[in-house]
């Protein structure tokens, strides 16, 4: 009998034991909310009056709820529903916080215009390596990383490398305002945003819209599409690691990859206009073209602003022969880093190097 009883005593102190556990892992989580409350509550001598009385009862609210905890006067779960309906007022009077964001969680729907086709997608994680990061100022996103993953297989010393996953700042604006831009016969993606909402005190939900045309049908026909695309967003201290151009020059230039598996190109400084000069005249001299008059003609390279759609660069005075005269865009220069197998810079440079080096005209193209 004394074994029974012994025993029992010892299956209560257990399971007294594990709700005591329970309970205070609840209550640990109670009062992580209540700091992640706290530390949105700024109060600010620049706010209204109305705006910096509502913040401070808020503050005496979640005080409250601290001290009801600390005396018992207050379940978890009534702590738990009043903090819920704290933090509502806190993102009622907030709206969505300036900061920096990272896409954790993707779904869209897909229409097929004029068919009515419609595929809906359930939420996926974006992939830590290639999700995108924004930086969001008075509800707009001011900055936002593009990813570029490029396989660069082995290096100079024989190890397989796989594929490099690169995040850089985009310069180009995240959304394009399709009220100022006919799309009709528009071939390019464009993206408008629809709603963006804060749903906790540091997430988002954003709505956009995406409209693109594609010529890659079975039958030879194209096809408009539009997704809407919904994305929820948290809020980070920083932007990730971002890799600078001398960083992926270096990585592109050991391992070979695309235009610079060639000797010529290893020597180009992609980030200087005058070098590409020097290496079109040197591509031209090993293709049997003497190019060699160039050099005494005066380079003219003019990094601008271009407000125009789809521009990026343009050769003036193309028939002058004591200048050479190029004005590019200074974001699609930014935007155009050594990429080994596009070659943005390379192709523009080149492009308008014909025509004011060789005053060549652009082809006539047929449809």
């Amino acid at each position: 009998m004394k074994k029974l009883a012994y025993l029992l005593y010892l299956s209560l102190l257990v399971f007294f034991s594990c709700q005591k556990d329970f309970y205070l892992e609840d209550l640990n989580e109670v009062n992580s909310q209540i700091e992640a409350l706290q530390s949105q509550i700024v109060v600010s001598e620049n706010e209204g009056k109305s705006l910096l009385s509502e913040k401070e009862i808020l503050q005496t609210q979640i005080i409250d709820v601290q001290n009801q905890l600390k005396q018992q006067q207050m379940t978890l779960d009534e702590a738990l529903e009043k903090i819920k309906e704290l933090e509502e007022k806190i993102i009622e009077i907030d709206g969505i916080k300036d900061g920096i964001y990272e896409i954790v969680l993707e779904k869209q729907i897909s229409t097929t215009e004029g068919e009515g086709l419609e595929v809906l997608e359930s939420w996926w994680q974006t992939d830590p390596n290639t999700s995108t990061f924004v930086k969001i100022q008075a509800r707009e996103i001011i900055n936002h990383t593009i990813y570029r993953g490029y396989y660069v297989g082995k290096g100079s010393d024989g190890d397989e490398l796989g594929w490099l996953h690169t995040r850089k700042l985009s310069s180009f604006p995240y959304y394009t305002d399709l009220s100022v831009i006919d799309t009709s016969d528009q071939n390019q993606n464009y993206l408008v945003n629809l709603s963006k909402e804060r749903i906790s005190l540091d997430s988002l939900l954003i709505i956009d819209k995406k409209r693109y045309r594609s010529h890659n049908l079975d039958d030879g026909s194209s096809a408009v599409f539009t997704d809407k695309v919904y994305t929820k967003l948290v809020e980070r201290e920083s932007f990730p690691p971002l890799n600078t151009e001398e960083e992926l020059t270096e990585i592109f230039k050991i391992t070979g990859n695309g235009f610079y598996s060639d000797s010529l190109y290893l020597t180009l400084d992609p980030s200087d206009p005058y070098d590409y000069i020097r290496v079109f005249i040197e591509d031209a001299k090993r293709h049997g073209v003497d190019l060699s008059h160039i050099t005494n003609k005066e380079p003219y390279l003019h990094e601008i602003s271009i407000d125009s759609e789809g521009a990026c660069a343009w050769a003036s005075d193309v028939c002058d022969r004591e200048k050479i005269w190029i004005e590019y865009d200074s974001a699609c220069w930014e935007y155009g880093l050594p990429d080994p197998y596009f070659a943005d810079r390379l192709q523009t440079m080149y492009h308008e190097l014909g025509h004011t080096i060789l005053s060549y005209d652009h082809p006539m193209v047929e449809d």
